[in-house]
């Protein structure tokens, strides 16, 4: 049987329990996770050029940028979400290690 939706304020308190758990874990310990991740095998060939979507990270999110370093070693170009405003989709815009976000689209 599939179980129904959970409410906004459902959804609310799932989400403020996971941050709560989230923001647990210790500073050392996420970002040693990050480094992990970096280190392991990519799941399929990074084509040379491929644009790779990341992001900053807030608060006690996972840290990405050592595997984005990681990809641009490897050749894939960065591109990170900009809002445009509300109730309009994301653009990707081009980003490099040292350099201010770009005015170029990612593609």
């Amino acid at each position: 049987m599939i179980s129904p939706a959970p409410s906004e304020s459902g959804k609310a308190e799932l989400r403020r329990d996971a941050l709560a758990r989230r923001d647990a874990i210790a500073a050392a310990v996420r970002a040693e996770a990050a480094e992990r991740v970096a280190l392991r095998p990519f799941p399929v060939p990074v084509p040379d050029g491929a644009c790779v979507s990341g992001f900053f990270p807030l608060r006690s999110e996972i840290n990405p940028l050592p595997l984005l370093r990681r990809l641009a070693g490897a050749g894939a170009k960065l591109g990170f979400p900009v809002v445009v405003g509300r109730g309009h989709p994301l653009i990707f815009r081009a980003w490099a290690f040292g350099a201010p976000l770009g005015s170029a689209t990612c593609v």
